[in-house]
């Protein structure tokens, strides 16, 4: 039955069109989809099993809150005092400074490694052997000796270059010769060489036979530390950051958290310590001071009352006295007001950073001033962190560079203001003390002498018994804030890894897999043009198809081939034609694609079905019929239509009833001349009138237009395709040939395979193609 690609009149939904390509595809290519996933899956069971188990642990520490304090206490604060910001700290903990201080309570120097059915293992504090070195050259940090067992008391110490070192050696990129060293030692033996010093302690016995260990430097320590550590705010308004530290080793990546924990708290208490003497430093210098001006007006006062009889006061007297002692006061503190902003100005100045001005110092006299300080010391902060990744003509680095001078500006300008402000208060002060003064001058000479007296004791003693209320404020604030830096939740030594997730991994590696098949299965089909199936045929023309011959395997039966043939001539028997016999035309669209063998098999089909049939091998270039059914090929058409022969003299019979040939002959020399001649209309008038059927074997239409002629001439013209080999682009151009109405064609298509998954058919013997030398 003839399949017809009825286009016009079939709606299809596409988004089923596409679904049904997707999975013909996808089954067309299985067993590379297949292989790409099993390629990645083991690519990922191998990472999965050389990828070492990853640790992680966690601490909360707890950060002092941040306290500020009255204007009247400007005096401890100034002097150090300064509130955690979070984000800050956190640059702290992750600081190399403090990285170092926690390294300094462990033992990290050395590492040592041994390798285990391929992996390799490393040791921590269970290592068999010990090394102590005593003197390295900086070259040889970070290097790795390897240490193999020689008995049970020596041992062979072996340091290679590496392959990067090799390269580099090869390049002409080392300044100087990598060294090399393979020496056989006794363990506790001093080993000295001009490159290293050390020595080699068994702790006990060496299993394995290869071990291996390096000393680390201080940059390496630290770019390991760097790597693993990570810290962040546990809540946004809280105060408690969470250390994570990720280690193959769970006990070291403990106790390194710890350490580094324990010592934050540690450098945040000596901090506080040096902040407390300061402040109580300086206060007792000035009660030094006091003290000793206070005993001075203590003892005038006694020898004044001794000597003179000593009356009381006049009430006006007593309360101007009283209240020169309390301006006296305020004019004292005002000039230490003065001083303190006159040693910040000056701090400013001289220093590039703000790291030892508190925020709170800068309530003396303008709430601007703590917004300054604090912007600073945060734009400080932020260039230190810059500073550690980035050179300083970075253009972050120089625009924060940039803030910081516009900070610096606006703060001077600033506290200028403010002790200018702090300055008229105190030339204030002086002119309404002076003024009283004067007011006491008219009192009797033993009065003013008593009131003077009497006024020096009271201000000495006020700013005495003000001086030690500060120092105990000082002592209470600090030893109240000694303890709000703490350790909330110490790391625990974790029982289970956190990488890999090993499942994981497998199933993105099979995912993958089948993800870059499947991609590459679609590239290769896009950029395929050949045939698949009998679909991209009714795509591109209405042609109908008259057949669809399977691969022809030897291995497997026959028998679908030959039903496939049954159904060509089934077709070709139930065509319509004005005579009783027809005239087949079968060519194809370039050579290699069965043509032949397709017309002598369907030619045997219908001599066996009771047909009488001839052949005609037209193919005058390139003739392969007389091979495929064992005819000479002496004589033929070429022979015929030059007038050298009659039918009766080229017809040859073949070993099949009912079935004969008529082979091309000698390739003569204008072929096209031949077969436009009218004696091959002659020839097969005649034979008409004799056979059922007349096939001519025609040559590709792809190459020559000898084809054209003879399509023409037939009652009916099959176009033989075969799967995996013929141009796409080919049916295009043989559905134009097709639109003159004097051709009728159909379409077979062949060296299809079963599952939809196409071969090349079969007739490698017929593989040469038809090149320039016969088609010019």
């Amino acid at each position: 039955m003839i399949m017809e690609n009825n286009v016009p009149n079939v709606e299809i939904d596409e988004d089923e069109i596409d679904i049904k390509e997707i999975f013909k595809t996808i089954g067309n290519y299985k067993r590379m989809i297949t292989f790409s996933a099993l390629i990645f899956f083991l690519l990922a069971l191998i990472y999965a099993y050389f990828s070492p188990n990853i640790y992680k642990t966690t601490t909360l520490v707890k950060l002092a809150s941040e306290k500020k304090q009255q204007d009247d206490q400007f005096m401890s604060e100034a002097l150090g005092k300064e509130g955690a910001n979070i984000d800050d700290e956190i640059t702290v903990f992750k600081t190399r400074y403090m990285v170092e201080k926690a390294l300094s309570r462990l033992n990290l120097d050395t590492r040592y490694f041994t390798t285990h059915n391929l992996k390799t293992q490393e040791f921590y504090k269970n290592a068999p052997f010990v090394v102590t070195s005593v003197n390295l050259i900086e070259s040889m940090k970070d290097v790795r000796f390897e240490l193999i067992p020689d008995g049970t008391e020596s041992f062979r110490l072996l340091l290679e270059p590496s392959f990067k070192t090799k390269a580099m050696e090869a390049l002409s990129l080392l300044s100087e010769i990598p060294i090399v060293y393979d020496e056989t030692h006794r363990f506790g033996e001093l080993i000295e060489t001009p490159w290293f010093t050390l020595t080699v302690q068994k702790i006990f016995t060496l299993e394995d036979n290869t071990y291996s260990f390096v000393v680390m430097s201080e940059d390496a320590k630290a770019e390991f530390i760097a790597k693993h550590l990570s810290a962040s705010a546990q809540s946004k308004l809280g105060k408690i950051v969470a250390l994570s530290f990720e280690d193959i080793i769970p006990l070291r990546a403990k106790e390194f958290l710890d350490a580094l924990s324990r010592a934050y708290v540690q450098e945040n208490l000596d901090l506080k310590s040096q902040t407390a003497q300061k402040k109580l430093d300086f206060i007792d210098m000035q009660l030094d001071a006091i003290n000793k001006t206070l005993k001075g007006s203590e003892k005038n006062l006694q020898a004044f009352k001794a000597t003179n009889i000593v009356v009381d006061l006049g009430s006006k007297a007593q309360l101007t006295s009283e209240k020169l002692g309390e301006l006296e006061s305020q004019l004292y503190e005002q000039n230490m007001k003065k001083g303190v902003m006159e040693n910040v100005l000056n701090y400013i100045e001289v220093n590039k950073d703000m790291k030892n001005i508190s925020v709170s110092s800068s309530q003396l006299e303008s709430p601007a001033l703590n917004t300054l300080i604090e912007q600073l010391q945060k734009a400080n902060t932020e260039l230190a962190s810059l500073l550690t990744d980035f050179t300083s003509l970075h253009p972050d680095v120089v625009k924060v560079n940039q803030q910081i001078l516009s900070l610096k500006e606006a703060l001077k300008d600033t506290l200028k203001s403010n002790l200018r402000n702090v300055k008229n208060r105190s030339n204030e002060l002086a002119r309404i003390i002076s003024k009283h003064k004067k007011s006491l001058q008219s009192l009797p000479e033993q009065e003013r002498q008593l009131t003077r007296l009497t006024r020096n004791f009271l201000v000495n003693e006020k700013i005495y018994s003000f001086l030690l209320e500060k120092r105990a404020e000082a002592a209470i604030v600090e030893s109240s804030n000694v303890l709000e830096t703490r350790i909330v939740e110490p790391a625990v030594l974790p029982k289970r890894q956190v990488k890999p997730k090993r499942l994981l991994i497998l199933i993105v590696g099979l995912i993958i897999g089948v993800i870059i098949g499947v991609a590459f299965a679609f590239l290769r089909e896009f950029l395929n043009d050949t045939v698949h199936g009998i679909e991209d045929v009714e795509k591109r023309t209405n042609i109908p198809v008259y057949g669809v011959v399977p691969f022809l395997d030897e291995k497997k039966s026959v028998q679908p081939y030959f039903e496939a043939m049954r159904v060509i001539s089934t077709n070709v028997e139930f065509l319509q034609t004005k005579a009783k016999s027809k005239l087949i035309t079968v060519t194809s669209t370039v050579a290699g694609e069965g043509k032949s063998s397709t017309l002598s098999e369907l030619a045997k089909v219908l001599a066996t079905n009771g047909r009488k049939v001839i052949i005609l091998d037209l193919d005058l270039r390139r003739s392969s019929l007389h091979d495929k059914l064992s005819l000479p090929n002496k004589v033929g058409m070429s022979t015929l239509l030059s007038g050298k022969h009659t039918i009766k003299d080229v017809r040859q019979k073949s070993k099949f009833e009912n079935l004969e040939v008529i082979t091309a002959g000698p390739v003569p020399p204008n072929p096209i001349g031949l077969i436009m001649s009218d004696g091959l209309k002659l020839a097969v008038d005649q034979l008409l009138t004799e056979y059922d059927y007349v096939l001519l074997d025609a040559p590709p239409i792809g190459l020559v237009a000898d084809a054209m002629a003879l399509m023409r001439m037939a009652d009916i013209t099959l176009i033989v395709l075969k799967a995996d080999y013929s141009k796409k682009e080919f049916i295009n151009n043989f559905a134009r040939f097709t639109k003159d109405p004097n051709i009728n064609a159909g379409v077979v298509l062949n060296g299809v395979t079963a599952g939809g998954h196409y071969g090349y058919g079969y007739g490698s013997n017929y593989g040469t193609t038809y090149g320039s030398d016969y088609y010019s």
